[in-house]
């Protein structure tokens, strides 16, 4: 794919080649050095270990079952039967997205298995996958930056969940996890940019100020894209803000209700 040769496999290659994680001088796309790495540092393996790049896709396929069983085990956890389980799982590794990029270098299926992992074990709500969540979070932090639109969702289910302590827990978890493994990315990026999210292709170009009028009309544009309501002859804009008012409003409700299904904190 165009992202792989561009940056994903190419940047795990370089490593590869010079014999460590380093800043890679003289790039044509500084999505090479600004991105989290931790995807590709798996890649990377699998190029040393292999010495070729037969198994370059192998931890996205990997990821992939991985988040399929974490969506299984986070359904039976909110007390669904076997079968409705399955088919949540089956019909998630059916969509394009994922079944496409299963055997690809990208790192889409990695960061969303460690954030559908972070769930599973937040059902479970002990100690030790409180513990676990957190660790999760912590590697997807420096896997894709993305992640950070998940974590509202995690730290509500941590909340409604788990005690304070395990709340707590989950967050020092998370902490230490990012810091041992992701912030080193991040802390290069200000000492070779002068930015923490590094420079260059994907997110310079992409970056606006912040604004409250802009925080409002941010998740309406991505719900009416998300309906893809563009080839409906005479839809007005009030309309696509109903129809995404009404998806909010019921994607609220029904997290709300699976949330609660099973019991509160334990």
């Amino acid at each position: 794919t165009w992202d792989s040769l561009t940056y994903h496999l190419a940047r795990a290659a370089w490593w590869g080649q010079h014999g460590g994680v380093e800043w890679i001088p003289n790039v044509l796309d500084e999505r090479q050095n600004a991105f989290p790495v931790n995807a590709e540092v798996a890649v990377l393996y699998t190029l040393v270990g292999a010495g070729s790049e037969r198994l370059a896709a192998l931890p996205q396929l990997v990821s992939q079952v991985a988040m399929l069983a974490a969506v299984y085990g986070s359904s039976r956890r909110l007390d669904f039967g076997r079968g409705p389980s399955l088919y949540a799982a089956l019909v998630l590794a059916t969509l394009p997205m994922v079944a496409l990029q299963s055997t690809t270098t990208q790192t889409d299926l990695v960061v969303t298995a460690l954030a559908v992992t972070a769930v599973f074990f937040l059902l479970g709500g002990d100690r030790n996958e409180a513990a676990l969540a957190g660790v999760a979070v912590g590697l997807a932090l420096g896997t894709k930056l993305t992640v950070v639109l998940v974590l509202p969702v995690l730290v509500v289910l941590a909340i409604v969940r788990l005690p304070p302590r395990r709340v707590a827990l989950a967050a020092g978890a998370a902490l230490i996890s990012f810091a041992a493994w992701s912030s080193w990315a991040y802390v290069r990026n200000v000492r070779e940019t002068g930015s923490l999210l590094g420079e260059g292709v994907g997110r310079v170009e992409h970056q606006a100020d912040p604004s409250a009028l802009g925080s409002l009309s941010t998740p309406v544009r991505v719900l009416y894209r998300f309906l893809d309501l563009s080839g409906t002859d005479g839809l007005s804009w009030v309309t696509a803000i109903m129809a995404s008012l009404r998806v909010t409003i019921a994607a609220g409700a029904t997290t709300y209700v699976l949330l609660r299904r099973g019991g509160g904190p334990r």
